[in-house]
């Protein structure tokens, strides 16, 4: 006999929503999504499945045939029986992601709507392709929700790569990398700063205080500097006690560079790191202006660089600017 195509399709509807729990896991278990096609059902808390599946009584040599399945990327279905709730799981793996995806549904709702559909194959063929679309669909709203996880994943690994792990600043590959990116996409008419901060004697606060203490010294400053200037500047350490301040989209003049130069000298002036020990540290600072001093990052660092070293010949604890090593060679 012909049964109620539409009654039969509420009940299809009614089975994949309620029905069916959808889980991604690693091959070691580790549930790392979960979905319910009903918004409003509650999906139990699952963090490994295998330890799930043991719950319902299943041994060891189970769990390990299941594993060795998983490895080979088999797919399957088990019946789970406990509580008087039996549940079945389908598995398959997620191609070429080492995932596994599976689909655990109650085997009652199975017998329920294996008694609606006997009657005929035709409409049971045709509205299980309607299950089977709700299924992958499924998966593939898993595999890109994996997908999204393990991009962010990335992003933040490649964050933490090019971070300084003791002063929070950029490390030097990622500050010479964002600087020249920066440089050669500038519009015209566009300035922008290098200010090379070098420690004075930090040698000597290693060797009079200890590393411990010189370290401490190293990520205040780190974590300070970056204070004292916008989000969208690069600040980053360059050096065992080096650092580079690059200042985007400024007014070049200057005066605005001596007020940053200034800036940075009075910065260490109310540096007082440690809790116990008190020590003033110092600095000396070179400064220059692209394109005004240089149009490109190495021709940049190494007109701040003669900067730093004016500064360090004028008796350190100063800043000094690339327009000043220019007239004083003049002078020579």
């Amino acid at each position: 006999g012909v049964i109620n195509s539409d009654y039969f399709k509420e009940e299809i509807k009614r089975f994949a929503e309620e029905g069916i729990h959808y889980y991604i896991t690693n091959i070691n278990g580790i549930v790392l999504g979960e979905y319910c096609l009903n918004p409003k059902e509650e999906l139990p808390e699952i963090e490994n499945l295998f330890e799930h599946i043991k719950s319902y009584g299943k041994d060891s040599n189970f769990i390990t045939n299941l594993q060795r399945e998983m490895e080979n990327g088999v797919s399957g279905i088990l019946l789970l029986e406990g509580d008087g709730t039996n549940r079945s799981f389908a598995y398959a793996p997620v191609t070429g992601t080492g995932l596994y995806l599976y689909m655990t549904f109650n085997e009652v709702e199975v017998y329920e709507i294996g008694k609606i559909v006997k009657q005929s194959y035709n409409t049971l063929l045709w509205d299980v392709m309607v299950v089977f679309s709700i299924f992958v669909a499924a998966v593939v709203f898993l595999h890109m929700l994996d997908k999204r996880r393990a991009k962010e994943q990335v992003d933040e690994l490649k964050q933490l790569a090019e971070i300084d792990a003791l002063t929070s600043a950029y490390n030097k590959a990622a500050t010479v990398k964002y600087i020249k990116e920066h440089i050669e996409s500038m519009e015209p008419g566009e300035q922008c700063a290098l200010f090379i901060v070098d420690v004075d004697n930090f040698k000597m606060i290693n060797d009079t205080k200890g590393h411990a203490f010189g370290d401490l010294v190293l990520k205040e400053l780190g974590n300070g500097i970056r204070s004292e200037f916008r989000v969208t500047d690069i600040i980053g350490r360059i050096g065992g006690d080096e650092f580079i301040v690059f200042l985007k989209n400024i007014n070049g003049s200057e005066k605005f560079m001596r007020r940053q130069g200034e800036k940075l000298v009075n910065f260490f002036h109310h540096l007082r790191p440690g809790e116990y020990v008190k020590t003033k540290v110092s600095a000396s600072i070179g400064g220059a202006v692209c394109p005004t001093d240089a149009i490109d990052y190495q021709s940049l660092y190494e007109a701040a660089d003669k900067a730093l070293y004016l500064a360090k010949r004028r008796g350190k604890d100063q800043y000094a600017l690339y327009q000043e090593t220019l007239k004083t060679e003049e002078e020579k």
